[in-house]
C-alpha cells in the first residue's frame, strides 16, 4: 500500500511539473466524448471509443461519480484522469469526497488504446491504517476477519492524539478507535468471550461498543446500524471481535 501511494504521488507530480505533449484535436475529442458517455451512464458507446484490446475498467461500488478530472502527461498523446465519488458526510458538518479511481489514458487513431489504473478508490479496503500504524510504532494491529455488512468504503482519521478507522457503507458502520492501554474506558459490565478474553460491552446510540486491551494497545470496537434490533447488533459485534483476536 505505501509504495502504491508513492507511485501515485510521483505519476501526480509529473504531471504537474513535466511538460505536457500537445494532443490534437480529434484526439481531444474522443477523449470528451468518452467521458461524456462514462459520465452520463452510456457505456456502450463509451466502449466503442475503446481500441479492440481495451477494456473499460470495473467500478465496483455503486456510490455515484461526480466528476472526473483530466490532467496532462509526460507521455505522448496520454492524459491522467481522476474521478471523485459524490461527497459524504462521515460525522455531523465533516465531509470527504474520495478519489474513486486515477488512470492513464493513451489515446491513438481516434480510439482510446491504452488504460492503466494507477488506483482504484472502490477497493474499501485501500484505506486500511494498519500499515502506517505499523510504520509509526512498530506494532501490528488488529484487524476483523469477519464483516457483518457489505463494506463499500473506509474512512481513516489519523492525526497526534487519534488512530481510527471506519467501515461503512450506506447505513452501517464499524468503527475501531486505538490508544494507549492507559486510556481508561467507561464503567461498564464486562463480558467474557468465547476464547475466555474479557471486554467490556455498552450501548451506544445505534448499536454497541466492546473495549479490550491486547498487546498493551487499548481497542474500542463499535458497531452502529440504524435498521437493526439491538440484540441482533449485539451479537454480530461479539462475532466482529472474536475475528479479531488470535
Amino acid at each position: 500500500m505505501k509504495i502504491r501511494k508513492i507511485l501515485i504521488c510521483i505519476l501526480i507530480t509529473q504531471t504537474l511539473f513535466y511538460t505536457s505533449i500537445r494532443v490534437t484535436g480529434s484526439e481531444r475529442n474522443v477523449l470528451h466524448n468518452f467521458l461524456d458517455a462514462f459520465m452520463h451512464g452510456n457505456l456502450n458507446y463509451a466502449k466503442s471509443l475503446l481500441g479492440p484490446d481495451v477494456l473499460l475498467p470495473e467500478i465496483r461500488e455503486n456510490t455515484p461519480i461526480t466528476r472526473i478530472q483530466t490532467l496532462p502527461s509526460p507521455h505522448k498523446n496520454t492524459k491522467v484522469l481522476i474521478g471523485y465519488f459524490k461527497k459524504e458526510e462521515i460525522s455531523k458538518g465533516n465531509f470527504i469526497q474520495r478519489i474513486a479511481f486515477i488512470w492513464e489514458v493513451k489515446i491513438d487513431k481516434n480510439k482510446i488504446s491504452q488504460i492503466i489504473i494507477v488506483a482504484d478508490g472502490s477497493n474499501p479496503f485501500m484505506n486500511e491504517p494498519i500499515n502506517q500504524f505499523k510504520v509509526k510504532y512498530g506494532k501490528e494491529l488488529l484487524v476483523p476477519a469477519y464483516f457483518p455488512f457489505s463494506v463499500t468504503h473506509v474512512v481513516s482519521i489519523m492525526n497526534d492524539r487519534d488512530f481510527i478507522w471506519i467501515y461503512k457503507n450506506s447505513s452501517k458502520s464499524l468503527k475501531i478507535a486505538v490508544y494507549s492501554c492507559q486510556r481508561s474506558s467507561k464503567k461498564v459490565s464486562s463480558f467474557t468471550l468465547k476464547n475466555k478474553k474479557e471486554v467490556e460491552l455498552h450501548k451506544t446510540v445505534n448499536g454497541y461498543q466492546i473495549d479490550f486491551c491486547e498487546s498493551r494497545i487499548h481497542y474500542q470496537v463499535e458497531l452502529s446500524d440504524i435498521n437493526k434490533d439491538e440484540i441482533k447488533v449485539k451479537k454480530e459485534l461479539i462475532h466482529v471481535v472474536e475475528s479479531m483476536l488470535p
